[in-house]
């Protein structure tokens, strides 16, 4: 009996050190990237100045190139396992349409100086893509946004 308790606790430590091992996406990383890339994208937004909005655009390429070579990195380890290549894949969909619109039609509205446009198309079409993104980023292991609680009194 204690021969079989042994044979079965190193299966165990095994079994949960491979699990360690497989998690080749960096979900947390990606989800960060992307956050600093939206966060950019509103501050652009508000910026009646040129400069910043420049400034705003910089930092939306550097995020942006962080969740492209997160999700590569992950899609290339040898380690992802195909459930989560399936979802790497569904979110660097919705995250190519959310690229598009941003730069072919959100910054350019902002440059331009049509600031309800770009509101217009951040908090509709963009806001349901960045749902979907973080959903599938906390489905791969991110962590979750913290809910937000009512105020006192609110009903």
């Amino acid at each position: 009996m204690k021969k079989i308790m042994q044979v079965f606790t190193t299966l165990v430590v095994s079994l949960l050190f491979t699990q360690v091992a497989q998690a080749a996406v960096d979900a947390d990383a990606i989800k960060t990237s992307l956050m600093a890339a939206r966060e950019n994208l509103v501050a652009m937004i508000a910026a009646p100045d040129a400069a910043d909005q420049d400034k705003y655009q910089e930092e939306i390429t550097k995020a942006t190139k962080g969740v492209d070579d997160g999700v590569a990195a992950a899609l290339a380890d040898k380690e992802t396992l195909p459930e989560e290549v399936t979802k790497l894949e569904a979110f660097n969909t919705v995250w190519g349409d959310f690229k598009k619109t941003r730069d072919d039609e959100i910054i350019p509205a902002v440059k331009a100086g049509k600031v309800e446009d770009a509101k217009q198309l951040a908090t509709t079409i963009q806001a349901e893509r960045m749902k979907e993104m973080k959903g599938t980023l906390t489905e791969l292991g991110a962590q979750p946004d913290p809910e937000v609680k009512p105020e006192s009194g609110a009903k």
